[in-house]
């Protein structure tokens, strides 16, 4: 997605304060942001998990038995 300066004819500098085009295309890209953002703290979220579970089992056996243990 290009933003609308690309090729703009109306282009000055300090253009964007009044540009309504780019105002558009400003709240998209910050609504793109927003849902890549919220996605990062999901998958964030599962891997401190997953890594959660890795270091309970590296400490207590599968099925929280202590390794090494003999029944």
């Amino acid at each position: 997605m290009n933003a609308p300066c690309y090729r703009c004819a109306r282009r000055a500098i300090n253009c964007h304060t009044a540009c309504t085009d780019y105002a558009e295309y400003r709240k998209v890209c910050n609504q793109i942001q927003t849902a890549r953002e919220a996605e990062r703290r999901i998958d964030a979220a599962d891997s401190e998990r997953g890594d959660k579970i890795r270091k309970d089992v590296h400490k207590n056996g599968l099925y929280n038995q202590r390794k090494g243990r003999k029944r």
